[in-house]
């Protein structure tokens, strides 16, 4: 499933719930023009639901390395379609933060990864970005780990690294205080 993470002066932001940057969360358009989550087209279990519906195998889904060119016009439909949502998503982002750049990572093959941020780019720049600085599309690094290594890493994050909004945080408003109704 797509998800995400923000990173703000250096560090991971988690909000005042622990759920900042939920993009898969974040309402966006489908090709038919209705609201939907961006979870509901732009994560892989639509594509492996798709693959299932017209009785393809699933098994390359959960190999990285693997070749997925038996899936090509599956493939290019959900390309398509999760990319111009991810556009959506970023564009509708950086209106409220200015974000710099926005990484892209998966449990995909390496090529697959391409065309996505291809596409992604392609879809952005046919948005009306008119008064804001889009971020720059990155491709990333850690692919089928990044999300059991980021998962991993919240507790050691939470027991032993300092908040490093402490003691910036007014009276009241430090991690999980709530601001006054």
């Amino acid at each position: 499933f797509i998800g995400g993470g923000l990173v703000l002066n250096g560090g991971l932001f988690s909000g005042r719930s622990g759920n900042a940057a939920a993009l898969g969360s974040m309402p966006v358009q489908d090709q038919r023009g209705r609201t939907v989550q961006l979870i509901d087209i732009a994560s892989l279990a639509v594509l492996e639901a798709r693959l299932r519906a017209a009785g393809l195998s699933t098994a390359a889904l959960y190999q990285p390395d693997a070749d997925w060119s038996g899936f090509e016009g599956h493939l290019d439909a959900w390309i398509a379609e999760a990319a111009a949502g991810i556009a959506q998503a970023v564009v509708a982002a950086s209106a409220v933060v200015d974000i710099e750049a926005v990484l892209i990572d998966g449990s995909f093959p390496r090529a697959v990864l391409a065309r996505l941020l291809d596409a992604a780019g392609a879809a952005m720049r046919a948005l009306d970005v008119s008064g804001l600085d889009p971020p720059q599309l990155c491709a990333g690094a850690l692919g089928p780990i990044a999300r059991a290594l980021g998962g991993a890493s919240l507790p050691l994050f939470d027991r032993y690294l300092v908040d490093q909004y402490a003691l910036a945080a007014p009276a009241g408003f430090g991690p999980g205080a709530r601001p006054p109704l």
